[in-house]
């Protein structure tokens, strides 16, 4: 997660825990990866403090349905 892709810098945070793909177009971020039917994906938040610059990855429990989803294919 470090550098920044932005400005090479090493001042970049991760939020401590992931948080919900909640919202209007959270769900729309990673379809189908919720732990439970009425639960929204995790998302790990990253962002660099001397540009702003943000990154989203998806969290592990998200990564882990992701190769055995019918809902998702290789790139």
């Amino acid at each position: 997660m470090k550098p920044c892709p932005e400005c090479k810098s090493n001042n970049v945070y991760r939020y401590k825990q992931p948080v919900d793909a909640a919202g209007p177009y959270g769900p729309d971020l990673l379809p189908k990866l919720a732990p439970g039917i009425f639960s929204q994906a995790k998302l790990v938040t990253v962002v660099c403090i001397d540009c702003g610059y943000i990154r989203l990855y998806a969290s592990k429990d998200a990564l882990k349905k992701l190769e055995k989803s019918e809902h998702w294919v290789p790139a």
